[in-house]
C-alpha cells in the first residue's frame, strides 16, 4: 500500500501547484520529488517540445514557461528537505542546437556542442566541460563524450555505482 501512497498527489497537489505550475511537468516533477523521498534511487521526467526547427524563440518561450516554475520548486524542495546534497538533478536534451538562426527562424541540430545543467549530488557547480570557438559553430580541444560529465559526477568521490556504468550515450539513459 505504501507504493500506491506514493504515487498519489491529492494531498499536496493543492498547495504546491502554484510553485510547481498546474502542467503535466509541473505534476511530474512534484511526484519525482515524492519518489526520491520514497527511496527510488533513479526518476526520469520528461518534457517534449524543444526541436524547434522553425519558429525557435516562441516553441522555447512557451516550454521554458512550463519548465520554470516546475524545476525551481523541485529544485527548492530537495535543498529545504535537505536532499540536494545526495540527489542529482540533470537537464538535457539528446543534442543541441545550432548557434545560427535558419530561414524558418529555427534551430537546427548541432551534435558539436549543447548544454547539460546539473545540480545538486555534491557537484561542483560552475564548471564547463568542453568548448566551442567564440561563435559556436566548432568545437574547440578534443571532443566530450556524450554522457561523461553526468558519468563524471556518478563515479566522483562519495558516488559508488553498484555496477559499472554501461557503455552507450546519454541519450539512451532512461
Amino acid at each position: 500500500m505504501r507504493a500506491k501512497s506514493t504515487f498519489d498527489l491529492t494531498k499536496e497537489w493543492a498547495k504546491d501547484k502554484d510553485r510547481y505550475g498546474d502542467t503535466d511537468f509541473g505534476r511530474s516533477c512534484r511526484m519525482a520529488l515524492k519518489l526520491v523521498e520514497a527511496g527510488v534511487p533513479f526518476v526520469e521526467v520528461g518534457q517534449d517540445n524543444y526541436d524547434s526547427h522553425a519558429d525557435n524563440f516562441v516553441v522555447h518561450k512557451a516550454s521554458l514557461r512550463v519548465l520554470d516554475p516546475a524545476w525551481s520548486a523541485l529544485l527548492d524542495d530537495l535543498k529545504d528537505r535537505g536532499l540536494s546534497d545526495r540527489v542529482m538533478v540533470a537537464w538535457m536534451g539528446e543534442v543541441g542546437r545550432t548557434p545560427q538562426i535558419n530561414n524558418r527562424a529555427g534551430r537546427d541540430h548541432y551534435i558539436d556542442g549543447w548544454t547539460v545543467c546539473l545540480s545538486g549530488g555534491g557537484i561542483k557547480g560552475g564548471v564547463t566541460v568542453g568548448a566551442t570557438n567564440a561563435d559556436g559553430p566548432r568545437r574547440e580541444g578534443p571532443p566530450v563524450q556524450r554522457g561523461r560529465p553526468v558519468r563524471h559526477h556518478l563515479h566522483g568521490p562519495g558516488h559508488q555505482p553498484a555496477r559499472p556504468a554501461p557503455r552507450r550515450s546519454a541519450a539512451h539513459l532512461g
